[in-house]
């Protein structure tokens, strides 16, 4: 469940930056996940995002909490 929550906080972060994702913000979140050189995998890429969405989700209910 929180894998569901996670990718629809995801997604509202997209939207949030007008589905840009060659801007900034995408650009550093990009560079912090990979490295400067790229070189994910398609799949290890999915993966990362996967747990960023849980991760999102983690923080949120977190926050809730306080």
């Amino acid at each position: 469940m929180s894998t569901i929550r996670g990718l629809v906080l995801l997604l509202l972060m997209v939207a949030k930056s007008r589905f840009r994702l060659g801007g900034a913000y995408w650009a550093w979140r990009r560079e912090t996940a990979e490295g400067r050189g790229g070189g994910l995998t398609r799949t290890a890429r999915l993966h990362a995002m996967i747990d960023y969405a849980r991760w999102l989700d983690r923080m949120r209910s977190i926050s809730r909490s306080l």
